[in-house]
């Protein structure tokens, strides 16, 4: 707020020169300096203001736990549709859904490689990485998932 008084000393020269030199000048002479002031001040609050509010943050952090995930995969409903051709009687030939092309759909999950840090943030990294965190940290765990899956179980192996 105080840099709007910086218009203040403007406008009491323009008072004063209005008053003392009315009958030499036009009124915007004097409005001339005063604008540009004012225009100088309010660009230069402007820009202040959009500095001071543009900042990153960043949250310290050490890493507490690094996790991997096995790949597995899991049934999922078909998707792909069977149609047969029937004649419609006109001399063309319709589409008729007659099932599904076999009963399930297999979906795959890669293996993932995590680091989670003491402010809550996961983080992917990869298998070299986990390694030298599991020779540093120590011992790995053994976490079973009990997923239900098709033919890859899928655990995990944390290291804290």
């Amino acid at each position: 707020m105080s840099v709007y008084f910086a218009m203040v000393i403007p406008a009491v020269v323009a008072l004063i020169l209005f008053t003392v030199y009315q009958h030499k000048t036009r009124w915007w002479e004097f409005m001339i300096p005063f604008g540009v002031s004012v225009l100088f001040v309010l660009l230069t609050k402007l820009s202040i203001d959009e500095v001071l509010i543009q900042d990153t943050e960043y949250w310290g952090g050490w890493a507490t736990r690094a996790e991997y995930i096995e790949p597995w995969d899991k049934k999922v409903p078909c998707s792909h549709d069977q149609y047969v051709m029937i004649p419609d009687g006109d001399g063309g030939f319709r589409k008729q859904f007659i099932g599904y092309a076999h009963s399930f759909d297999v979906e795959q999950h890669a293996a993932q490689w995590q680091l989670h840090d003491s402010n809550g943030i996961s983080l992917p990294i990869d298998s070299v990485t986990f390694e030298g965190l599991g020779t540093k940290f120590g011992a790995r765990e053994f976490v079973d998932m009990h997923r239900d899956f098709h033919q890859l179980d899928g655990n995990k192996f944390v290291t804290v």
